[in-house]
């Protein structure tokens, strides 16, 4: 994207479900990148394609689906796909980084804060755990598996006393 704004162009990042794309404004209109594929440009039909690979008939095309994404948007989506490697990979240490960074972006995404709680768990960090599912439990007092987590937060503060 910056390659081309440095050549004059009106690149812009649109996080199109299950992939990545860009979009070119020229004074004839707009076209549609795949940036990974060589610069492929796509039509409606091939978007069509791709939507119904990417999430079924769940989701009928909607050209709003092709708005430009916030700069901060594509940081989550990056950190979001790094996140998801790492963890294929069992790369905790570097999954829990990039769930760190994505927490610095949205401090209180309980999402986030569950996923960081069970990474610390794996890397034997049971009182950072513990301080994640307790922000768990005040963001979501009416959580659907409130006594599981009540449960989980009272075995890793009692693991953490025999730790320390």
């Amino acid at each position: 994207m910056e390659v081309g704004r440095r050549c004059g162009l009106a690149v812009e990042g649109v996080g199109f479900p299950g992939h990545f794309l860009c979009k070119v404004r020229l004074a004839e209109g707009e076209l549609v990148i795949d940036p990974f594929h060589r610069g492929q440009l796509l039509g409606t039909e091939e978007l069509k394609r791709r939507l119904a690979s990417a999430v079924g008939d769940q989701v009928r095309f909607d050209p709003r689906l092709l708005r430009a994404a916030k700069p901060r948007e594509i940081l989550v989506r990056m950190l979001q796909n790094l996140r998801s490697v790492y963890e294929g990979r069992n790369d905790v240490p570097r999954a829990l980084s990039a769930v760190d960074r994505l927490l610095l972006l949205a401090p209180d995404n309980v999402r986030g804060l569950r996923e960081r709680a069970q990474l610390y768990e794996q890397l034997g960090g049971s009182a950072a755990a513990a301080a994640d599912l307790e922000r768990v439990l005040n963001l979501e007092p009416n959580a659907a598996d409130v006594t599981a987590l009540r449960a989980r937060l009272r075995r890793l503060r009692e693991g953490s006393r025999f730790i320390n």
